[in-house]
């Protein structure tokens, strides 16, 4: 997972969120973690490092401290907190 996390880009977590949390944007490196998603969290430990619950979502800064946790049905509050630090500028994909 640290590695997952390097470099100068944001990075969003999202922990058993079951689909998009947020649409995609310069700056953010959204990554699912899941047991049907891009990584699996066998073991448990990111679920324990960052205390989370089913449906919730860390943001890491660029520095690798965490920035924020929200639910992933908090939408509008992620978006609203990114784009205090202009990372607000959604992608075409």
């Amino acid at each position: 997972m640290q590695q997952e996390l390097q470099g100068p880009d944001w990075n969003l977590l999202a922990y058993e969120t079951h689909g998009k949390v947020i649409d995609a944007r310069r700056g953010l490196r959204i990554h699912h973690i899941g047991e049907q998603d891009e990584l699996i969290d066998t073991l448990g430990h990111f679920r324990e490092s960052y205390h989370l619950a089913p449906g919730q979502c860390v943001v890491i800064r660029p520095d690798g401290y965490v920035g924020a946790f929200f639910h992933g049905k908090q939408s509008n509050d992620i978006e609203n907190y990114l784009s205090r630090f202009a990372i607000g500028i959604k992608d075409e994909y």
